[in-house]
């Protein structure tokens, strides 16, 4: 099995970063494309990482293809004192009022990581060390076929190594699905509602999406098994420059999926690391309270938020009980580029009863 050199993949999204540049060339329209460009370098600390740094970039354009459509590209480089490595590259389309929406995600990462078995029950005690290489693409498209109901189908192809440190007892022993390695190829279909008044940060409308992937393990997969999403978000606007936004999500994986590919619950709780709790199904209730108090040219782009956060891992619907749910809270503060709706750099501080968590990105929780 091919194996992804971190150096390899940096130098591919710089390539593929230079091919989209022609996509926000100023010769599409008779109007040159508007739009704004963000590169932050940012530093972060963790007990998994120790220090972390890299680079964030952002670049949107309006007008490029057509009037009213959108392109963002996102792409991010980090590297931790603990020798994790991450290079992500996006890049995302839609036209006026979410027609028709595109988009295509690479990453890589090589990130010494730990285990603490699966399920909610799992014990700090239990942590081992292992070494996870991550290569993953995610592409697909969306089209409006009712309303404001659209259709969407893509690709998920993702490649993993694994490398365990000694005296591993349950990544030893092979019973954890995925401890070998391996890929995963799938298609998906998504139906998605989408009324919300910003891509970047949004105060006003909702969000459905109900999802259903499907994975092979005969032509490219390894491995055979099915996922299935409802994701729902409603924004609440309230006076000027507050807002309320709430997510509740639920997700459920098949037997059959690698431990690689498990719902993490550190994705929702913003206090818990990522792997600290994994299995094949999640349930998460989310909620914002979001304001932007300030005035002036630069004090119109700070914001604020405070968030509480509910969620649970699970293997079956026998092992689903209220007394297992984790609690995360927190708060955040969120800069625009610039003025109005532009991509914003976002720092989250979550706290649970077990952890306490930095989080420095340059995407909206949700």
């Amino acid at each position: 099995m091919k194996r992804f050199n971190f150096t390899y993949v940096c130098l591919l999204s710089v390539i593929l970063t230079l091919l989209a540049l022609p996509l926000f060339g100023e010769d599409s329209l008779d109007e040159p494309a508007k739009g704004s460009t963000l590169i932050l370098p940012f530093a972060r600390y963790s007990n998994d990482t120790g220090i972390l740094a890299g680079l964030i970039g952002n670049l949107n354009r309006y007008g490029v293809l057509d009037k009213g459509d959108a392109v963002l590209l996102s792409t991010s480089l980090q590297y931790s004192q603990k020798k994790q490595g991450v290079a992500n590259l996006s890049v995302d389309y839609h036209t006026r009022n979410n027609e028709l929406k595109s988009f295509i995600d690479f990453g890589y990462k090589h990130w010494p990581d730990s285990f603490y078995g699966i399920g909610i029950k799992s014990k700090r005690s239990d942590r081992e060390e292992y070494i996870s290489k991550k290569f993953e693409i995610l592409g697909g498209v969306s089209k409006k076929i009712l309303s404001e109901w659209s259709l969407g189908v893509h690709l998920d192809y993702g490649d993993y190594q694994l490398e365990a440190e000694e005296n591993t007892l349950f990544l030893d022993e092979g019973s954890i699905v995925g401890v070998e390695g391996g890929r995963v190829f799938g298609f998906g279909l998504t139906m998605s509602k989408d009324t919300r008044n910003s891509y970047f940060f949004a105060t006003e409308g909702e969000y459905w999406e109900l999802g259903a992937s499907f994975y092979e393990d005969t032509l490219v997969g390894d491995y055979q098994f099915s996922n299935y999403v409802v994701d729902y978000r409603k924004y609440l606007p309230l006076k000027k420059g507050h807002s309320v936004a709430i997510q509740v999500f639920l997700g459920s994986q098949t037997n059959g999926v690698p431990f690689q590919r498990m719902y993490q619950l550190g994705n929702y709780l913003r206090g818990y690391n990522r792997s600290r709790f994994i299995n094949s199904k999640v349930n998460a209730f989310r909620a914002e309270y979001r304001l932007f108090p300030f005035s002036g040219e630069f004090g119109s782009r700070v914001g604020l938020v405070l968030f509480p956060e509910l969620g649970t891992v699970f293997s079956t619907v026998d092992d689903w009980e209220l007394k297992n749910y984790k609690l995360s809270f927190g708060m955040g503060i969120r800069f625009r580029a610039l003025e109005g709706d532009s991509p914003l750099l976002r720092i989250d501080f979550g706290i649970t009863p077990e952890s306490t968590n930095l989080i420095i990105i340059s995407t909206e929780a949700f």
